[in-house]
Order: structure tokens, then sequence, then C-alpha cells
């Protein structure tokens, strides 16, 4: 649910990086009509925006399309009080505001391996199976060992004394000892080698399960620290590529520019952005995946 949603905010972001991409041709077209009757710019600049208008609707089609199908998926888990589905809408998508008061996914990374192992539920279900297996072999091994035991009787006769006479006529003590040994040891010890091989096996399955368990941590952390480099790389490139549509527009306005590279600074610009948002995405469906491996409940809201 938590993937799925991210994708949907992530594919809505990118709706916006399109729409703004084409409002700047459509406010541009206007005064290009204008430049071509005064006879200032020739038709072709006009040709060519209106090239770039179509290119920009297909982008912004395509964005919408995968802003609906990442809706109807997370549909799936958002559901109304009688379980139907709901679909997001667009004014649902967070704003950057709120998005800011996320924790930092760098929060992530700083628990420790072994309380993260601690907290997987197989790995709780083998540590009582190991514990029950152990308490198996030792009942085993009881039934090889001889057993010594002691019993203390006291009688003492109550009441008149019968017909016959007294026969006890004070307090008598017996004690006892009885010494056993088992006489069909060699079953017993195939029970003990049974349940000492059991207790080996549960033991490997557990290595190997936390094993497994450290391999998925060690990709996972792979992934959430490469995606957070590349998302920074990215708003970095964002930040460059917008100084340069600036600077671009400025010398297009003092007549010094040219219209094709406005346009190319533009859509570099907006590639940049709509690779910084997918570089989040990344992050963000991997720290999805780490919380939870690590069953972190808190991150998960599940507390």
């Amino acid at each position: 649910a938590l993937r799925s949603y991210w994708r949907w905010v992530a594919a809505g972001n990118e709706i916006r990086v399109y729409e703004g991409l084409l409002e700047l041709a459509d406010a541009r077209a206007v005064g290009l009509g204008r430049q071509v009757e005064s006879g200032a710019t020739p038709r072709i600049a006009l040709t060519e925006n209106e090239q770039n208008l179509i290119r920009r609707k297909s982008l912004l089609a395509e964005a919408e399309r995968n802003f609906e199908t990442a809706a109807n998926s997370l549909s799936f888990y958002l559901r109304d009080e009688a379980g139907q589905l709901l679909v997001p809408r667009r004014d649902q998508l967070p704003s950057d505001e709120e998005l800011s008061t996320l924790p930092s996914m760098q929060s992530l990374l700083t628990m420790e391996r072994s309380d993260i192992l601690d907290q997987r539920p197989e790995l709780r279900s083998f540590r009582l199976e190991l514990e029950r297996a152990r308490n198996r072999v030792e009942l085993r091994r009881n039934d090889l060992k001889p057993s010594l035991d002691a019993s203390v009787e006291l009688s003492r006769d109550f009441g008149p004394i019968g017909d016959g006479g007294p026969t006890f006529d004070s307090t008598d003590t017996v004690i006892g000892l009885t010494f056993r040994v088992p006489l069909q040891r060699r079953t017993a010890r195939g029970r003990v080698q049974r349940a000492e091989a059991e207790l080996r096996e549960l033991a490997l399955r557990k290595q190997r399960t936390a094993d497994q368990i450290q391999v998925e941590l060690d990709n996972i952390l792979t992934n959430l620290n490469a995606a957070l480099r590349l998302a920074q790389l990215a708003d970095d490139e964002v930040e460059q590529a917008t100084t340069m549509v600036e600077a671009e527009r400025k010398r297009f306005t003092l007549g010094a520019g040219d219209f094709f590279l406005v346009n190319l600074r533009e859509e570099r610009a907006a590639d940049a952005q709509v690779r910084s948002i997918r570089a989040n995405l990344n992050g963000r469906l991997a720290a999805a995946s780490y919380s939870a491996a690590t069953m972190n409940l808190t991150e998960l809201g599940l507390e």
C-alpha cells in the first residue's frame, strides 16, 4: 500500500511538471504570433513552437495515463466504510509543505542491526522452536540415566484392640530405596540422536534464515543509499537546469538568444525535474522496503 501511494504521488508530481512545460509553450505562442504578424520573427518560429506544443501535449497525456494507472492501483488499498474501492483524486495529492514535514530517509539508517534481527518474527519463532528442541533433547537424555527413588512409610494402629490381640503397639517406620536401570538403551539412545539431529537442523535453518535477512537488508540499504545519492544529484541538476533556462530566456528577450535553445533548455529542465521526482520515488520505495524488512511499525504507520 505504501509503495502504491508513493507511485501515485510521483505520477501526480510529473503531471505538474509537464503542465508547466505546456503552459510555457502556450504563452509563447501568443507572443510569437504577434511577432510573426509584425514581421519581427519568421513564421518558421511559430511552426517550431507548434511542434513543441504537440510534443509537450503528448508528454502530458502520457503522464496523465500513468497517474490514472497509479490511482487505480492505489484504490485497491483505499476503501470506504462499506469496503468499496476509492479512486484517489488529484486534489488529494500532498503538498510540498506536507511532504517536507516527513522525517528524513537518512534517519532509517541509524537502527542497530542486532535490534533489527531481534524484531523479525520468523527469527522469534525459530528461537521458540530451538528452546523446545533443547528441552526434548534433555528429556531423551534422561531416558538413558538410571534412577534412584527413596520412599519413607509411617504406620501406627488407631482405635480399640481387636479380638486377636495387639500386634504392633508403636509407630513403625519403613524406609525403601528403588534403583532402576533402563534396559532398552539402544532405543533410548536412538531417540536422543534423533532429538539432537532435529536441534541441529533447526539451528541451521535459523542461521540460513538470518543470513537471508542479512542479505536482504544489505541489498535494501545499498538501494536506499544509492537512491539518496541520486536524488541529491537530481536536485542539483534541477537547480543548474533552472539557472540555465532563466539565463537563456534573458538572452532571448534581449535579442541575443536563440528560440531553439530556449525550448531545449526548458525541456532539459523539465527532464531534470522528472528525474528528480523518480529518484525521490526510488528512495521512498527503498525506505518502505527497509521499514518492512526491519519491522519498523512507526515508519509504516501501524502503531
